[in-house]
């Protein structure tokens, strides 16, 4: 009986663990790109101007670690995925949009 529980739970155990240190490994890769990514990046703002996105996608991530890592799947497919989607960068200020090689907006001259 004892051979037979290990025998079915041991592979579930281990599926369950690696399951788990992937999704941490998942999310600590999102939380660096996170912070090493300009605020001006982010494109679907959840702040007015957008500078405390930064801030708010790093806190979803890391309490997003402990329910199925949510924060860093979120994180991935709307920030990382987005911009390889062809979505618009678009100034901050002024809604303009933004051609990716340009450091400041040609409308009202603000920094990306």
């Amino acid at each position: 009986m004892k051979g037979l529980f290990l025998l079915i739970f041991f592979p579930l155990i281990f599926l369950v663990g690696l399951f788990y240190v992937g999704g941490f490994v998942f999310s600590i890769i999102m939380f660096i790109d996170c912070l090493r990514r300009e605020h001006s990046s982010f494109k679907n703002t959840f702040t007015k101007d957008g500078e405390y996105d930064k801030i708010i996608w790093a806190l979803l991530i890391l309490v997003g670690m402990s329910i199925f890592h949510l924060g860093a799947i979120l994180y991935f497919f709307i920030v990382r995925k987005g911009e390889k989607n062809g979505l618009k960068i678009v100034c901050t200020e002024c809604k303009t949009e933004l051609k990716e090689e340009w450091k400041v907006c040609p409308m009202c001259g603000k920094k990306r």
